[in-house]
């Protein structure tokens, strides 16, 4: 937090606060212990879902965006607001309107998690089951699916059950 306000400070100081369009994002959350894990890289919503923080100069967001986003969707978004052509396809869209107050289509978040290629994931040989996982979700529901181990994927209704506490994936 105090660094972003001395960024904001520096900004302000040198005149160009009001037109410095930002984006606060992080790249991942943290386990602390829920789901048995002290770390990062399972695809929990503890370890997926980060803050995001847009600021468009001369546009009065909405307090919050109850709609599930992407941080796919930031390039696009970006994109957008500077009136630049995307330059081609890409799997994100812009967050404009909801950032403006309006609607938007519903979307559908994917992650990965491939621990099994990644030398440095030695934490997570402890746990086989999450050398491979891969994530579908919309506002709603989440499946974590185990390509190496299906009958251990998991299923979520996360307006249901947000601490992602009771696995419905066997029913």
């Amino acid at each position: 937090d105090s660094q972003i306000g001395r960024l904001l400070d520096t900004l302000r100081a040198h005149g160009v606060y009001d037109d410095t369009l930002f984006v606060v994002v992080a790249d991942h959350g943290q386990g602390l212990m829920d789901h048995g894990w002290h770390a990062h890289r399972l695809l929990y919503q503890e370890q997926i879902r980060v803050p995001l923080i847009v600021r468009v100069p001369g546009v009065r967001p909405v307090p919050a965006v109850p709609a599930l986003v992407r941080t796919v969707d930031i390039y696009p978004t970006v994109l957008d607001y500077l009136g630049i052509a995307l330059p081609g396809p890409v799997s994100g869209r812009s967050l404009r309107p909801l950032i403006e107050g309006t609607s938007d289509q519903p979307r559908t978040a994917f992650a990965d998690q491939i621990n099994g290629y990644d030398w440095n994931a030695g934490d997570v040989r402890k746990r086989p089951l999450d050398q491979f996982l891969y994530a579908a979700m919309d506002r709603d529901w989440k499946l974590i699916y185990r390509p190496l181990a299906f009958d251990e994927s998991e299923l979520y209704h996360l307006s249901e059950d947000p601490r992602e506490e009771h696995d419905l994936f066997a029913q």
